[in-house]
C-alpha cells in the first residue's frame, strides 16, 4: 500500500481518536410568594430521628463504641402539616419543603432544556431527595425528614427551625438544641446565601459529635437538563474544585467512584455541560464528599455534592455557604471577581474558571469565540456566524493547505517513477530509499509535505471542536426556524422512537451527518487527480468511502455548530482543490484559461 494512504489512515484515525477524547474529556419578574399546605403523616413526638453506633455525651466527647443512641424532636415540636412554599425571584422559582427544611425545586426561569421546559438545578432523579440536605454524621445517605417550623423573614429571605434532643443508651436525655437553616437569595444573582444556626439550651456542647463529623450538607440529587444517560460526551457530571489557584477535575462521568476532598478549597463544584452548582464555604475545614450513584430513577445516575462539618466544640455556632446555581457563562461568573459587582461582596474568586476550556488550546479557542461574537454584533444569527468564521480561518489557512495540495498533486505526478524503482530494487531495500530521496530532491517533493499542513490544522480543529460543544451562547441559538433550532444540539427531522437506528445512534434521522458526508465525498473526488492511477482501486475505495463512513458514525450526534462548521469547511475546501486542479491544467496546457468578456 502506497506511503501516503497509510500516513492518511493514521491521520484519520488519530483524529477520530482525538475527538473521542476531546468528547470524553469534555470536553446551560417578581411574584407574590405564595404556600400551598399539604397535609401527610407526620412523626409524631418523640419519634427518633437516626440511629448509630457511637454515643455522644453533652459535651461533645464520644462516650462509647457499640451503645445506641436516637435523636429526637423535643416534645411538643411537631407541626402539624407540611408546607410547599413556593418563592419567586427575577432569575429562579424555588420551592422549598418543610419536611427537612429543603428546597425540593429550583429552576431558572430564562433557561429551558431540550423539552422547552425551565432548567430544575435540583433534577429529581431519586425519589424523596432534595437539595440542602442535612444528615447527623457523615452518613449524607440518610438525611434529616423531619418537619421544619417555617418563618418568612423577607421577599427573599426564609427561615427554618426545630427543636431536637439527644437519648441515651442509660436513659439520659441531652438538654434541648435548635437548628435553623436560612435561605437568603438575591432577585438578580444566581448565587444564594445559606446559613445554619445550632444552639444548645444550655451552656454545653452542641451534642453532636459522630466520629468527629456534627452533621453533613448535601446538595442533590442531580442537577439539570434532563438527561437520558451520561454519556461522558455530550451529558456529564464533573467535580471540580479550587484550590492552589488552579481548578482540579476530580471525575468526569464515573459511575461509582467516590471523591474526597480534606484540604481546604475556595469552591467545589458539580458541574454539567452548560450549568453548574458551585459552593463556597466558610472558613471551617469541611470535609468534601463528592459521590455519583447509579441507583436514580429510570436508571439514572445520580451526583452529590455533600459538606461534612467538624464537631462542634461550643454551645451555639453559624456556618455561612454560599452557592453558585446557575449557568457556566463566563460574563456572569465573572462578576463574583470584582466585590462591586456582586451583593456578596466576593473578589477574585475565579468562578468563571467553571467554563472551562480546552487547556493549552484556551487561547485559540478565546479567539475564535471572539470572532464568533464579533460577527454575531454584526448579524444576530450564530449558524451565519459559524460559517463566516469558517471562512475566516480557510483563508487563513490558505498558504498552508495549498501548499499541501500541491505537494500531494507532485506526488501523484511521480507516482509512476516510484513504482519503476519499486519494482527495479524490490531486493534491496536500501538502494530503493537512496534512489527515491534523489528524485523527490530533484522533482523538488517533500514525501510528508501532504500530510504536515494536516497535522498543523489539529490543534485548530480541536480548539473549534472544544469551543462550539462548550459556548453557551448557542444553547437555544436557531440557525433555520423549524429545522436547526438549536445550535449546540443535534438536529432532527424525524424521530421515529420507540424504533432506534443500530450503533446507539438513537431514534432520531438527522440530515446534516448526510449532507457531511456527501460534501466529504465531493472533497476527496475533487481532491483525486487523474495521475493517481498508481494506487490501486481499492485504496481509493478504502479513501474515498471508508473515512467518511467512519466519520459519518463518530459525527452523527454532535452539536448541529460543530456540523455546519465542518460542512462548510468541505464545501470551501472542494472549490479550493477545484481552482487548484484548474489551475495545474493551464499551467500544463491541457485547457485553455477562461478569457475576459470583450478578449480576444
Amino acid at each position: 500500500m502506497d506511503k501516503n494512504v497509510v500516513l492518511a489512515v493514521i491521520l484519520s484515525f488519530a483524529v477520530i481518536m482525538g475527538f473521542t477524547f476531546m468528547q470524553q474529556r469534555v470536553f446551560p419578574q417578581n411574584e407574590t410568594t405564595q404556600t400551598e399546605e399539604v397535609v401527610e403523616n407526620l412523626p409524631q413526638e418523640g419519634t427518633p430521628v437516626e440511629e448509630n453506633t457511637v454515643q455522644t455525651d453533652a459535651s461533645g466527647g464520644t462516650m462509647s463504641v457499640n451503645s445506641d443512641y436516637s435523636i429526637f424532636l423535643a416534645e411538643g415540636e411537631s407541626p402539624a402539616t407540611e408546607q410547599i412554599i413556593t418563592m419567586n425571584t427575577d432569575l429562579y422559582e424555588v420551592k422549598f419543603s418543610t419536611k427537612g427544611a429543603v428546597v425540593s425545586s429550583l429552576t431558572l426561569n430564562d433557561h429551558a432544556g431540550d423539552d422547552g421546559t425551565p432548567v430544575n438545578m435540583v433534577y429529581p432523579v431519586v425519589e424523596d431527595r432534595s437539595a440542602f440536605e442535612i444528615s447527623f454524621g457523615e452518613n449524607y445517605s440518610r438525611p434529616l425528614t423531619e418537619p421544619f417550623y417555617f418563618e418568612k423573614v423577607s421577599e427573599y429571605e426564609y427561615h427554618f427551625y426545630q427543636t431536637f434532643v439527644m437519648n441515651y443508651s442509660d436513659g439520659t436525655t441531652s438538654a434541648p438544641f435548635t437548628i435553623t437553616k436560612q435561605f437568603r437569595f438575591v432577585p438578580d444573582e444566581y448565587m444564594m446565601e445559606l446559613t445554619i444556626e445550632m444552639e444548645n439550651s444550655v451552656n454545653e456542647y452542641i451534642p453532636l459529635n459522630y466520629d468527629g463529623i456534627s452533621y453533613t450538607l448535601t446538595y442533590g440529587p442531580q442537577i439539570g437538563p434532563d438527561f437520558e444517560k451520561l454519556d461522558g460526551r455530550y451529558y456529564y457530571r464533573q467535580y471540580q474544585v479550587y484550590k492552589d489557584e488552579k481548578v482540579e477535575l476530580l471525575n468526569r462521568s464515573s459511575k461509582t467512584d467516590q471523591f474526597i476532598e480534606e484540604d481546604y478549597v475556595n469552591w467545589a463544584a458539580l458541574s454539567g455541560k452548560y450549568f453548574s452548582v458551585a459552593a463556597i464555604t466558610d472558613s471551617t475545614k469541611y470535609k468534601i464528599i463528592m459521590d455519583n450513584e447509579q441507583s436514580g430513577m429510570d436508571d439514572k445516575t445520580a451526583s452529590y455534592l455533600s459538606f461534612a462539618r467538624p464537631s462542634i466544640g461550643s454551645s451555639k455556632n453559624s456556618d455561612v455557604y454560599h452557592f453558585y446555581i446557575g449557568p457556566k457563562d463566563k460574563k456572569i461568573l465573572s462578576l463574583y471577581n470584582n466585590s462591586m459587582d456582586n451583593s456578596f461582596n466576593y473578589s477574585n474568586l475565579e468562578l468563571d474558571e467553571l467554563a472551562q476550556s480546552s487547556g493549552i488550546l484556551a487561547p485559540i479557542e478565546w479567539f475564535l469565540k471572539l470572532i464568533i461574537e464579533l460577527v454575531y454584533k454584526v448579524i444576530p444569527n450564530y449558524g451565519i456566524a459559524i460559517i463566516i468564521m469558517t471562512l475566516l480561518i480557510k483563508i487563513a489557512l490558505f498558504p498552508v493547505t495549498h501548499k499541501s495540495y500541491e505537494s500531494t498533486a507532485k506526488m501523484q505526478e511521480i507516482q509512476p517513477m516510484v513504482k519503476e524503482l519499486q519494482e527495479k530494487y524490490k531486493d534491496d531495500p536500501q538502494k530503493l530509499n537512496v534512489e527515491m530521496s534523489k528524485v523527490y530532491k530533484e522533482q523538488g517533493v517533500n514525501p510528508v509535505g501532504g500530510c504536515l499542513p494536516m497535522l498543523l490544522q489539529m490543534p485548530i480543529l480541536f480548539a473549534v471542536y472544544g469551543m462550539l460543544n462548550r459556548f453557551f451562547d448557542l444553547r437555544g441559538a436557531v440557525f433555520i426556524p423549524g429545522w436547526i433550532n438549536d445550535l449546540s444540539s443535534p438536529e432532527s427531522v424525524w424521530n421515529f422512537a420507540p424504533v432506534s437506528l443500530p450503533l446507539n445512534l438513537g431514534s432520531d434521522l438527522r440530515l446534516l451527518p448526510i449532507i457531511y458526508v456527501a460534501t466529504q465525498l465531493l472533497s476527496m473526488r475533487f481532491g483525486q487527480s487523474q495521475s493517481a492511477a498508481g494506487q490501486s482501486g481499492s485504496q481509493q475505495k478504502m479513501m474515498m468511502y471508508g473515512m467518511p463512513a467512519m466519520f459519518f458514525f463518530v459525527l452523527y450526534n454532535v452539536p448541529s455548530g460543530l456540523l455546519i462548521y465542518w460542512i462548510t469547511m468541505n464545501a470551501v475546501t472542494t472549490l479550493q482543490q477545484q481552482y487548484i486542479t484548474r489551475k495545474k491544467k493551464i499551467q500544463d496546457g491541457l485547457i485553455e484559461p477562461k478569457r475576459k468578456k470583450g478578449g480576444k
